[in-house]
């Protein structure tokens, strides 16, 4: 029989965060099983650009502000680029009849 290979994936980094607790008992619970191998995968532990501050953006007042502009910039750009591939493959259409 082969293992079952289970990651734990811990996300949080705040200071106090509470991901680690249930994270822990996750593992603790899965290496009681037997053909189960656990490993817990601590993004704290990883250099990444993440967010860390204490209150979340989406609870101060205009934060989010940039990112609903980036998303809107983001989805045009996406649009114009699924119309220039509809138009695209419509002129190969075209061409091949």
């Amino acid at each position: 029989m082969n293992n079952i290979n289970i990651k734990v994936i811990l996300a949080s980094v705040r200071k106090g965060r509470f991901g680690d607790k249930p994270a822990k008992w996750i593992v603790d619970l899965a290496l009681q099983t037997k053909g189960v191998s656990v490993e817990l995968l601590d993004i704290k532990e990883y250099i990444l650009p993440i967010f860390a501050e204490a209150v979340s953006p989406a609870y101060v007042q205009g934060a989010l502000d940039d990112y609903a502009n980036s998303a809107k910039n983001m989805l045009e750009q996406l649009v114009w680029w699924a119309n220039a591939l509809k138009e695209a493959r419509e002129i190969k259409r075209q061409q091949q009849n």
